[in-house]
């Protein structure tokens, strides 16, 4: 998956793309946050964790 720093315009590169599926961007300065950016180019954050238990 692609790696970048999630700064807005870098976003509001990336939502721009024409994809045909969802592509996830992973932040290089935050562990676990992310963008998922839709064909039609909406963006939305998104973070991963892992449960302790």
């Amino acid at each position: 998956m692609p790696q970048m720093k999630l700064t807005k315009s870098n976003i509001d590169r990336v939502a721009k793309s024409g994809s045909k599926s969802d592509t996830l961007f992973w932040d290089t300065e935050t562990k676990g946050s992310g963008l998922r950016v839709t064909p039609t180019g909406k963006a939305s954050f998104i973070a991963q964790g892992r449960s302790t238990e």
